[in-house]
């Protein structure tokens, strides 16, 4: 069951991640964006630590969480440029044979 199990998820990898032919404008644009993004979160997120008493309510474990919550913000942040960069790349090169 195991072995199905990983030979599924080997397949659906296969299915979901296709190879993307993108310009090298909308990837310099998709990277200063992520880039912005980052920074901006960063900024609200030290904010949050300094005024934010998070170990009174999570004892020890609450820098563990803090960390974990930047973790989970930047891989969204990477994770919707890389798609809104896709999405653009795509909409230029269906008005260009249009």
């Amino acid at each position: 069951m195991l072995n199905t199990s990983l030979n599924w998820g080997k397949g659906m990898h296969i299915v979901t991640i296709q190879p993307a032919r993108i310009g090298m404008r909308y990837v310099l644009e998709g990277s200063l964006f992520t880039v912005l993004l980052i920074t901006i979160a960063k900024y609200f997120f030290a904010f949050y630590l300094s005024y934010g008493n998070i170990t009174t309510v999570y004892g020890a474990i609450g820098s563990i969480i803090g960390f974990l919550l930047w973790v989970y913000f930047s891989f969204i942040a990477v994770t919707f440029v890389a798609e809104m960069t896709n999405v653009r790349s795509k909409s230029a090169n269906s008005n260009k044979s249009a």
